[in-house]
């Protein structure tokens, strides 16, 4: 007994210690590669939305675009507002915020939702240091990324469906096609779902539906069109990588993983990814593997930056997709193992 004890007290002091210095290491980085555009970095294009569709002018508009150019000085300033119109409408009340504000709020809730997904798992404790280790979550978190916040609306909406929570259910469905990249699947199996155990979320969907996506058409009619246009122009400007069809191969490794990790390993296998931060819905799949093999193997992903790898398809596969298959299928083995 006393020696299962003390066991278990150094492990508690060696976890400790490694968070102590993993958190320093997080903000040494934060404080090495901050982007110091000074205008919340990804958020603005959110932001600049917000004034745009306040002074009754259109978001995706040339002369929206020039007014980027000339105060955000980064090097997609030129792609514009390059999401759906819905997702500006849906996070509305952060836009009428103070910039300043209005950021730290954004990355806050984001950053939370993220966190907070080591919950989804029963042993959740053991788990606190995964976001930690997954550089897809600093990343996003320092680019004040979309990505961020709508990942943590995939995690609101699990524990939603978890505690059957029929208006939250809906707002979820609703909001998450605002990045199609990150929320698209997760919405069509919050759809699903409601129709089989819980048809008043289909109400509650219908009804912010209307409020969010009706709103859109009715302030800006032409806004798919000028979406698709702005889309377009991103294509052209930045590394944007497609991992079909060989991305698919994750699939197989994901079958005997939750619905919520196989759909989190689908959106980004049969999404093109323009930034390592697209990855960050991977994160659900390294939470429920759980383990010394998940740390180790999210761990892996900080290559991309302490090596400075190049951002390809190569590396996508060397620091992303190939340590979760590896890690998938030795979690697989002790399963088996252990039956």
């Amino acid at each position: 007994m006393l020696i299962l004890r003390n066991r278990t007290q150094r492990s508690t002091i060696i976890y400790h210690f490694l968070l102590i210095i993993i958190i320093s290491l997080w903000l040494a980085f934060s404080i090495t590669f901050e982007p110091g555009d000074g205008l919340g970095t990804d958020f603005y294009p959110f932001y600049r939305a917000g004034e745009a569709i306040r002074a009754g002018e259109s978001p995706y508009s040339d002369a929206v675009v020039q007014d980027m150019m000339r105060v955000w000085k980064v090097k997609f300033a030129s792609t514009g507002f390059v999401y759906p119109l819905p997702a500006a409408i849906g996070v509305w009340p952060i836009l009428l915020l103070p910039l300043p504000l209005a950021t730290v709020v954004w990355t806050a809730i984001g950053a939370a939702g993220v966190f907070g997904a080591v919950g989804l798992a029963e042993d959740w404790r053991e788990r606190v240091l995964l976001p930690f280790c997954f550089l897809p979550v600093w990343h996003a978190i320092e680019m004040h990324q979309a990505t961020l916040v709508w990942t943590a609306f995939v995690v609101v909406l699990i524990v939603a469906m978890r505690r059957r929570s029929s208006w939250l259910v809906g707002l979820c469905v609703v909001l998450l096609p605002g990045k199609p990249q990150v929320g698209l699947l997760f919405a069509l199996a919050g759809l699903l779902w409601a129709w089989r155990e819980d048809k008043r979320s289909l109400l509650w969907a219908a009804g912010w539906g209307m409020l969010i996506w009706g709103v859109s058409f009715a302030l800006q009619p032409t806004w798919v069109q000028d979406w698709i246009h702005s889309l377009s122009r991103h294509t052209r400007l930045g590394p944007v990588i497609s991992l079909l069809p060989w991305s698919l191969v994750i699939l197989p490794f994901t079958w005997k993983l939750p619905w919520y990790a196989q759909i989190a390993a689908l959106q980004v296998a049969i999404f093109p990814a323009s930034d390592i931060y697209t990855a960050l819905p991977l994160l659900l799949v390294w939470i429920h593997i759980g383990g010394w093999i998940a740390l180790l193997g999210a761990g892996v992903s900080w290559l991309w930056l302490l090596a400075g790898m190049p951002y390809t398809i190569t590396t996508f596969w060397l620091v992303m997709l190939l340590p979760l298959m590896a890690a998938c299928l030795w979690r697989w083995r002790q399963y088996r193992r252990d039956a």
